[in-house]
This record gives C-alpha cells, sequence and structure tokens, in this order.
C-alpha cells in the first residue's frame, strides 16, 4: 500500500536513540530540572507532582505506575465520588455528592466499570510518557493542527465544503428513502430485524475481512495499535462527560444510565464508515495520496476496521455491565454467598472475551493472522489463484453502506411513529425530563466530544506517537469524534428486558440523530481542513 512509505516516514523522523536521552536529561542535582521534565508537565499538568515525572524519568516504573494509578483514582472520585468508591452507599469513601451520584442509581457492576477505565487511563498515561522518554518531546514533535483562523473556518476552502456536504447529503437520500419505506409499511419491523442480521453477521464482516488482509499483507498494521488505543480512551472520556450529563439533566436510576452511556459510546461502526467511505472516494487529495479512490477508500476502512476492535469490546462488555439492572435485594438467591476465587474470575474474563467475539471481530482478527501468513498472497494480489474470493467479498461489502443507512433510517422513523404513545407517569419520562436529556446528552455528544477528541489527538501528537502525515487514519480519527450515539445501546436495554428505558433512550437518540446531521457536516469540513492543511 503507497502508506507503508509514509509510516516508515514518519517514525524515523520522529525516532531519537536511547542514547540521546540519556544525554539530553542527565541526572542533575535538587533544584534543576530537564527539559523533559518541564515539557512534560505542561503537557500533563494532572500528573505533576508528587515525583511522578521525577518517577518516570529515573525509571521507576513501578513507583510511577502506582502514583499514576493513585492520581486517576482522585480524578475519578473527583468526578463521581460514590462510582468510584467500592460501595455506592459507602459515605465515607465516597464523599458528599448526592446530585451527582445516588445508591439507586449504580448497580454492584459500577465498581467493576470504573475499575477498568481507571487501567484504561493508567495504561494510555503509561504510554504517552514512556513515547516522550523515547525522544518524542514536545519541543521536537510538531503538532498535527494547523493554525486555523475564523475566516477558514467560516469561509472553508471550496473543495473540502463540497465534499462534507455531498457525504451527508448522500446520507441524507438514502435516509429519506428508508424513513418514506417505514412510513408506509413497505419497510416494516420484521424486514429491519433481517437486514440487521445481513448487516452485522454478513456485509460488516465482509468488508472488515477484505480490508484488514490487505493492511495486514503490508506490514503497516504493527504500526497502527493507536487506533484501538484511543477507542478505548475515548470512551472512558466519554463516560465523565456522561456522569456531567446525566447531572445536568437530572436524569436517576436507570435513565440516568442510558444518558451516561449514550455519550460515551458513539456510533463506531456503521455510520462510521459510511462517512469514511464518502469522503475518502471523494476528495481529490485524499485520492491522489493513496493511489486511487478504490485503495484510498480500502485503506481507511481497514483503519476503521481496527478502531472498531477497541470499541466494539467496550460497548459489549463495560456498556453492558453498567446498563444492567441491580439485583433485587429481596430475592433468596442474593442471600446465598458464591465463592469467587481467581480461577472463578479467569474463567468468567475468559467467558465474558468470548461473549464479545462475535462475527466482525472474528474476520478482523482471522484476517489480522492471516496477513502475515503464505495464504495472505494467494487471495490479495490481482492474479492470484483465489483472487475471487477477495472480489466476492468485496461485492459484499459494497452492500454495507446502502443497507446500513436503510436500516438507520427505518428504525428511528419507526420510533418516531411510536413517540405519541403514553408516557410513563414517572419524571424521568416526562416531556420536561426528556427534553433535558436529550439537550446535555446532544451538546455533550455532538459539539464537546468533537473538541475533546481533537484534544485527546493533539496529545497524542506531541507526544510522538501519532502519524500525523498519514492523512487517512487521522480522518478515521476525527471523523469518529464527532459521531453520534450507538444505537446498538437502544438493543442492549431491550436484550436486558428494560422496555421503559429503552423508548427513553430511542427518544433521545432520534433527535440527536436529526441534530447529528448539521454537526457531522459542520464538523466535517472542519476536520477536513486539519486533515489537508495540517499535513500536506
Amino acid at each position: 500500500m503507497p502508506g507503508k512509505n509514509s509510516w516508515e516516514t514518519a517514525f524515523q523522523r520522529t525516532s531519537t536513540p536511547r542514547s540521546s536521552i540519556s544525554a539530553r536529561c542527565p541526572p542533575t542535582p535538587r533544584g534543576v530540572e530537564c527539559n523533559f521534565r518541564k515539557t512534560t508537565a505542561k503537557a500533563f499538568p494532572c500528573l505533576r507532582g508528587d515525583g511522578i515525572l521525577r518517577s518516570a524519568r529515573m525509571g521507576t516504573q513501578r513507583e510511577f505506575g502506582s502514583r499514576v494509578s493513585n492520581k486517576i483514582l482522585t480524578v475519578t472520585r473527583t468526578c463521581c465520588p460514590k462510582a468510584a468508591a467500592k460501595n455506592c452507599g459507602d459515605q465515607q469513601s465516597a464523599g458528599n455528592g448526592d446530585d451527582l451520584c445516588s445508591s439507586d442509581q449504580h448497580s454492584e457492576d459500577v465498581p467493576q466499570t470504573w475499575r477498568v477505565l481507571r487501567i484504561a487511563f493508567a495504561v494510555a498515561a503509561a504510554i504517552i510518557i514512556n513515547g516522550a522518554m523515547h525522544g518524542h518531546t514536545l519541543a521536537e514533535t510538531a503538532s498535527f493542527l494547523p493554525k486555523l483562523s475564523l475566516d477558514s473556518i467560516l469561509n472553508p476552502d471550496p473543495t473540502i465544503a463540497k465534499v462534507a456536504c455531498n457525504a451527508s447529503a448522500k446520507l441524507m437520500v438514502v435516509s429519506v428513502i428508508g424513513a418514506y419505506l417505514t412510513k408506509i409499511g413497505f419497510f416494516d419491523e420484521n424486514m429491519q430485524k433481517s437486514l440487521s442480521l445481513l448487516i452485522f453477521n454478513l456485509f460488516l464482516p465482509a468488508i472488515i475481512f477484505n480490508n484488514v488482509l490487505k493492511t495486514s499483507m503490508s506490514g503497516a498494521i504493527a504500526t497502527l495499535w493507536i487506533l484501538p488505543l484511543f477507542a478505548i480512551l475515548q470512551v472512558g472520556v466519554g463516560y465523565l462527560l456522561g456522569f456531567m450529563a446525566r447531572a445536568l439533566s437530572g436524569q436517576k436510576g436507570v435513565e440516568g444510565k442510558a444518558v451516561v452511556a449514550s455519550v460515551a459510546h458513539c456510533n463506531g461502526s456503521n455510520l462510521a464508515l459510511v462517512f469514511v467511505d464518502a469522503v475518502a472516494r471523494s476528495h481529490p487529495v485524499l485520492v491522489a495520496a493513496a493511489g486511487g479512490a478504490a485503495e484510498a477508500a480500502s485503506a481507511a476502512t481497514a483503519y476503521l476496521s481496527l478502531y472498531i476492535m477497541g470499541w466494539q469490546p467496550m460497548l459489549y462488555l463495560v456498556g453492558f455491565n453498567y446498563l444492567k439492572p441491580k439485583c433485587d435485594p429481596t430475592a433468596e438467591e442474593c442471600d446465598v454467598p458464591e465463592p469467587v476465587g481467581i480461577f472463578q474470575k479467569c474463567a468468567n474474563a475468559v467467558v465474558a472475551f468470548y461473549k464479545v467475539l462475535n462475527m466482525p471481530i472474528k474476520c478482523g482478527l482471522v484476517a489480522l493472522v492471516l496477513g502475515y501468513t503464505p495464504v495472505a498472497q494467494l487471495l490479495v494480489p490481482k492474479d492470484a489463484a483465489l483472487r475471487p474470493i477477495m472480489d466476492g467479498l468485496e461485492s459484499l461489502g459494497a452492500a454495507f453502506s446502502p443497507c446500513a443507512t436503510l436500516g438507520l433510517a427505518g428504525r428511528f422513523m419507526a420510533s418516531y411513529m411510536q413517540r405519541n404513545e403514553e408516557a410513563a407517569d414517572s419524571p424521568s419520562t416526562s416531556e420536561e425530563g426528556i427534553v433535558a436529556a436529550t439537550f446535555w446528552v446532544s451538546f455533550f455528544k455532538l459539539i464537546v466530544s468533537p473538541i475533546v477528541g481533537v484534544l485527546m489527538l493533539q496529545g497524542f501528537a506531541m507526544a510522538g506517537l501519532l502519524p500525523v502525515n498519514n492523512m487517512l487514519l487521522m480522518l478515521v480519527l476525527l471523523i469518529e469524534c464527532c459521531m453520534p450515539t450507538a444505537q446498538n445501546l437502544v438493543l442492549l436495554l431491550q436484550v436486558q428486558g428494560q422496555m421503559k428505558a429503552t423508548n427513553f433512550a430511542a427518544r433521545i437518540m432520534l433527535s440527536q440523530y436529526l441534530l447529528s446531521t448539521v454537526t457531522i457536516t459542520v464538523f466535517l469540513t472542519i476536520f477536513l481542513n486539519i486533515v489537508i492543511n495540517g499535513v500536506v
């Protein structure tokens, strides 16, 4: 692939030998600080103090990891005290904060969820600082953000604005057709379920297998670990924003959890793939850099597939456990102590991981392995003996984008047609409560999350962990930052039998997706400006 050389050039340009690090940051007397410590303290003010940066510079990794974990625990307790405590009812460890978290809002799985998020934050912080220790100092690594002026945003490049508007218009046309077919009764519920099964178990696995195999065979896959890592970190930050949205909207109970999860989990597969494919094929600079429209779409889809490998486990593990209802405390089985040893915990983890391995992830992992075997030579080259298999999978993958858009429009049109049904009497599901929840979820998901995502990518770039000259990879990550809520959250609530919360989440999601047609177009124009003008 044409992106391979650019990857090697990027990392050769930003890499620095260990010897130069020791020369640049020698042991210094008390009161004298090296450039690394100063610049890192500016980049990570939340980790400043307590000797954390000194521990990182001196290489005491055990002490460094412990202090980073403690610092992150302090941050999580500040954002949601009772969610970070060992027990939601423990007032001593949780402190005050009834306005942010109440005992009836969290199940016993919330502390487990927060421990997972703490580990993800600690690992991400350690990797970023470790990358800076290996020579990617903030002073030496250029920012990936161009100097955007207000005029460049209000009057963007005509080509960039045209590509962004065309991508949104293409989505709107197919959505209108799907909504109309649903309204007249042709695209009914049974047909929508059948189409969803085809999309999830056939079209999406086909396109993921095809593109991941090509990327894995090119050898560039080893440097793409940033994609799943960013997906995990993005979900963790989304939960912090979600707790803020829940507090401002005043939602409690399972509706409050739906608000948090709606901000945390984006539509990282279906909708993102529609925009990634449309933009990669249409912008002349991206097409020229990849060597053709088909090559650009294939590379961008492969990057998105690797992002999904980090995004989907977070949705089905963290999101599913967070939305799980609390057990009935009066049930007899809840009073029976259940022995849970280390072997049982490991077995539960293996079972949970196996459940997450759905068909798209399985196909991606198989393609990842096959790319390093001789089998890839029989499939990928144009004159290969088994090339018709790849061509057939490519034809199936081409059906993903229109079918996914039709299914999305049909589902939300059905929700719109049912929204006049009788609402529950509780304040959480009143019209006023739904309006407040919709506003804050849309605000944090469609406006705050893209801005925070750009700042996160800026941090990765300043630490030297992001190949800023890879335009397609940057485009994929930026598009993921402005996606609305994952529609599968409605399915997760429905599977758990929480119909009240399902209707609540569906109504929020319907309004949010209507608003996202405007916000995605605006942010897509800005992000294309960042990618094209900031890299070329």
